[in-house]
């Protein structure tokens, strides 16, 4: 017996869409690709968004979301919130090889979309008050710090995949550094196996 198709609503048909276009193009391509990609009408479109920006935004959360949802389960194991964090900074910057369709969503979406709120989850301040010298510090600030450098060095390994992963780890060991961790320490962190992909 042939199984039913499963049915896509037409806003998450509009979100897959959008991620598709932002992947390729950035936030600039026009309405009308998106609602191609996602096999729905212009006016469809506006029974789910007011704006082209309000879907781009929406589908680029979705996909860090989904991004810090896989970073969250494969670091689950680790007790330790500075081996839970440069594991995470690591995971970050290799995020090219383990996931390409969702750095491109990351890298073209940039500050416009992202900086909105929610932008990147809370979820990641917990551990950045935890690390280093963090109880005097603003978690907010640290991660905004984090994130740009993370950001910067995936925008470079898409532009050139010759930039071994390793870089992460070399960035993994001088972002906890700044965050206040002994040096010896966050060196020893950022050359740690890497926790196994989570089950799935």
């Amino acid at each position: 017996m042939t199984p039913k198709p499963i049915r896509v609503s037409t806003r998450d048909a509009l979100l897959a869409g959008a991620q598709a276009v932002l992947a390729e193009h950035g936030p600039w391509a026009p309405i009308s690709d998106i609602t191609d990609r996602a096999g729905v009408s212009v006016g469809s479109f506006y029974n789910h968004f007011e704006s082209k920006d309000e879907l781009f935004r929406a589908a680029a959360q979705s996909a860090l979301a989904e991004w810090e949802d896989y970073m969250i389960r494969r670091t689950a194991a680790l007790d330790d919130p500075d081996e839970r964090l440069c594991a995470r900074i690591r995971l970050m910057g290799r995020m090219s090889d383990i996931r390409p369709d969702i750095a491109h969503i990351i890298v073209n979406s940039g500050p416009r979309l992202l900086a909105m709120p929610p932008g990147y989850s809370e979820r990641a301040v917990p551990d950045l008050e935890d690390t280093g010298d963090g109880e005097d510090a603003d978690p907010g600030l640290r991660l905004m710090v984090v994130v740009a450098a993370g950001e910067k060095l995936l925008a470079l390994r898409l532009q050139d995949p010759s930039i071994p992963a390793e870089r992460a780890d070399e960035l993994a060991e001088t972002l906890m550094a700044f965050l206040g961790t002994d040096c010896a320490e966050a060196r020893r962190l950022s050359r740690l196996p890497l926790p196994p992909e989570p089950a799935t």
